[in-house]
């Protein structure tokens, strides 16, 4: 996905890349950002249950 977050907006902003590689790219992020949001909701809300704040 590194790729996508990085390389993609630079080629994009410098103009070198087409609009199909601009979708590509898009529905690439999409993808991964569905496939992560569910562990990352996992943890988060398994951290949120194990943790005890102390002076709040």
């Amino acid at each position: 996905p590194f790729g996508y977050l990085i390389s993609l907006p630079i080629r994009t902003f410098l103009g070198m890349s087409t609009t199909a590689e601009i979708f590509q790219g898009a529905i690439m992020l999409v993808a991964w950002l569905m496939v992560l949001s569910f562990p990352v909701a996992y943890l988060w809300n398994r951290g949120l249950r194990r943790y005890s704040g102390i002076g709040i």
